[in-house]
């Protein structure tokens, strides 16, 4: 590298720690192993696989979501040698099961490199389970290029994932997928536990919505000794055992607890399971039933159950940020499998700048917490842009020479981001719950001035009974 290639490198930290977990996780090798051992019917030609991974991921990164842009930044590179139109045809035609292993084995990966710290507490008495929480998520507006789209109204859909989040590194471990982004996600459960089983080892428990309370599921959750912790869909009938009593008590905020033990499923169903369900009491609100095979109330108290149930909320908070910040909301190519593909890029771009966030808060002893993915991704961004724009070469050759084992990885992380911080990086405080008013108010037209509607608060507030004038 030239002198002012080095100095450019140096002011980057953020860029080349991104470029660094990239080339550990998600090399060349790696990618083509995954392209050839899932390609099914599809074949290689003058676009691989690694290569076009690497430009969708330069659109997310770099050129906010836009695929045209990345391919001809690429195409000046030289790594682009065939038209847009040939790129986007072989981005159209990815199998799913590539997209699906994409993210299962590239994700391993990055798990094998998180910071020690960034391990979210549980209650004590779920450490001898890996904790995974599951959910789906349909891809939206997909772009009607193709023919048979154009014309049609209203947003289409480009295909649902159901998603496996490991609840203590918070890092996405693997999804099934459906082309259909109308299919409902019971289907795609066999596919993402047989996946997460293969990765992750030990005693698993899985956290799920109530969309997942039947029969078939939980009776799949609770093989190889895994337990589940369920909300319970009042749909599913529950048979109470009348040889255990039932107990009631509050909790420590003074709401009412039930505990009660039986089966769903009737009689006759080969798949009827013996269950524990937990009922918690809101008042204002509905109350909150989970049902589980932990049977142990002593082992495992109610209130740690409906507390690690409450942690099931981080995967929407995932959802989120993959959408809005990663650049899932724009969708680069126009067909299912494309989308796929691009979900699958998205999840694993959350997993980098999670592993991120959990490095630059080791080194500046703060909780991981307090660092915001959203503010941290943007200047992530800024970096790799200003790179793009000023640099010689494609990849800086520091990183390129980079060892890509785990320990390596590790130390170079921690060299990079080692007094990197500032202060915009900081997550806002929660921000006070407001309700909108009862009182509905029509406006003529359907529309109003913003302004009149406050002058006639502020004159309606000095005539009440007591106001001085």
């Amino acid at each position: 590298m030239d002198g002012f290639d080095l100095e450019l490198l140096n002011r980057l930290p953020l860029a080349e720690a991104t470029w660094t977990l990239f080339r550990y996780a998600a090399n060349d090798e790696v990618l083509e192993q995954v392209f050839e051992q899932n390609r099914g019917r599809a074949y290689r030609s003058k676009l691989t696989f690694s290569t076009l991974v690497d430009l969708v991921s330069d659109a997310l990164l770099v050129h906010q979501g836009s695929g045209r842009r990345s391919f001809a930044d690429g195409r000046e590179r030289g790594c682009l040698t065939i038209t847009d139109q040939a790129a986007y045809g072989k981005l159209r035609r990815i199998p799913v099961a590539v997209s699906e292993a994409l993210l299962l084995e590239v994700g391993a990966r990055l798990r094998a490199v998180v910071a020690p710290m960034q391990s979210r507490a549980l209650p004590e008495c779920f450490e001898d389970f890996q904790v995974v929480t599951i959910d789906g998520k349909k891809l939206k507006k997909l772009a009607k290029r193709l023919k048979p789209l154009r014309g049609v109204s209203g947003s289409l859909l480009g295909g649902k994932v159901l998603v496996g989040i490991d609840s203590r590194s918070g890092l996405a471990i693997a999804m099934s997928s459906a082309l259909d982004g109308e299919a409902n996600d019971a289907p795609l459960v066999p596919a993402l536990v047989s996946q997460v089983r293969e990765r992750v080892a030990g005693l698993r428990l899985w956290l799920a919505d109530r969309q997942f309370c039947d029969l078939s599921i939980p009776w799949l959750l609770s093989q190889d000794g895994d337990g589940f912790v369920i909300r319970h869909c009042l749909k599913m009938k529950f048979h109470q055992d009348p040889s255990r009593e039932v107990r009631e008590f509050r909790d420590s905020k003074g709401r009412t607890i039930t505990e009660q033990w039986g089966w769903i499923g009737s009689a006759k169903d080969k798949r009827r399971m013996y269950i524990r369900r937990i009922t918690l009491e809101r008042p204002g609100d509905e109350p909150v039933i989970v049902v589980t095979n932990l049977l142990d109330e002593k082992r495992y108290p109610a209130e740690a159950i409906l507390d690690l149930y409450g942690e099931r909320w981080h995967i929407e908070r995932v959802f989120q940020q993959v959408t809005e910040v990663f650049q899932l909301q724009a969708l680069i190519g126009s067909s299912p499998q494309a989308a796929i593909l691009q979900a699958s890029l998205c999840f694993l771009l959350y997993n980098v700048i999670h592993v991120i966030r959990g490095y630059v808060a080791q080194a500046n002893q703060i909780s991981p917490e307090m660092v915001s993915p959203e503010l941290l991704f943007r200047d992530v961004q800024k970096q790799m842009t200003c790179w793009t724009e000023l640099g010689t070469t494609s990849l800086p050759e520091r990183v390129c020479e980079t060892p890509t084992e785990d320990n390596a990885t590790r130390r170079r992380l921690i060299e990079l981001l080692r007094g990197v911080w500032s202060d915009r990086w900081r997550k806002s405080p929660p921000k006070k719950n407001w309700k909108p008013t009862d009182r509905t108010q029509s406006v003529p037209g359907g529309h109003s001035s913003a302004w009149k509607l406050l002058e006639q608060a502020r004159s309606e507030a000095l005539q009440a009974p007591g106001v001085r004038k």
